[in-house]
């Protein structure tokens, strides 16, 4: 009988999606266990969700030598925060599992690199290339050629079009479009139902059609090194 994969999801307000995930992957081919949940979160310790215990902080990752991780924190306030939990717990790519629900369309000629979350109808067209711990949400479109960095979350019912380039950490809103070879800075926050027809620098928080910019951030400098690394 074929071993399931022991897995441990990091975030507790985020589990029971990712966990949807989880079950109809199960559904099609018994493939995974969730063995618990981790988070920093104290309030959260020792409760159960959907029969998963709260095992305690995320420190606790380097006690479980045989599971794979769940990367489910991030939202357009924590996307920074996100990076500085990857960064701080420093635990290898390939420890955590990439999960692409069963309806979703990835093309054979696109990459996804370790950590991804791709959600129920989610289509990834040809050639893009998807960098560890991107989050796709239900029903979005990733255009052919696009580049998605490390970290970043493009909710649901986005559409971007061929050869878009999405900064790290970033977070795009619902229902939001993005026109043709557009690239996106790092750590920006693009609000729902926004058109983006030009370039957007690091940091930038804008939304609405005509696109507004409405607020700034600092971003670390090496996640623009990561982006502009690939120029």
């Amino acid at each position: 009988m074929r071993r399931l994969q022991p897995l441990i999801l990091w975030g507790f307000s985020p589990f029971k999606e990712i966990y949807e995930i989880i079950k109809d992957i199960n559904t099609i081919k018994p493939t995974y266990e969730v063995i618990g949940i981790l988070d920093d979160n104290k309030a959260t310790h020792g409760k159960m969700v959907d029969g998963i215990k709260v095992l305690g902080p995320l420190e606790l990752c380097y006690q479980y030598e045989n599971v794979k991780f769940v990367n489910c924190i991030g939202s357009h306030r924590t996307r920074i925060v996100k990076y500085e939990i990857i960064k701080r717990l420093n635990i290898p790519k390939n420890r955590f599992e990439t999960l692409i629900h069963p309806s979703a369309k990835i093309y054979s000629s696109t990459i996804v690199e370790k950590g991804c979350i791709i959600h129920k109808g989610a289509v990834v067209f040809n050639d893009a290339v998807l960098q560890s711990h991107v989050e796709i949400l239900a029903n979005s479109i990733i255009g052919a050629k696009n580049v998605v960095f490390e970290g970043a979350m493009i909710t649901s019912l986005v559409a971007t079009t061929a050869g878009v380039n999405i900064g790290p950490y970033s977070h795009i809103g619902t229902h939001s479009c993005i026109g043709e070879n557009v690239t996106i800075g790092a750590g920006v926050q693009i609000g729902m139902g926004s058109v983006v027809l030009k370039d957007i620098p690091h940091g930038v928080f804008c939304m609405g059609n005509p696109l507004r910019f409405l607020d700034k951030i600092g971003v670390p400098l090496e996640l623009i090194k990561i982006q502009e690394a690939k120029k």
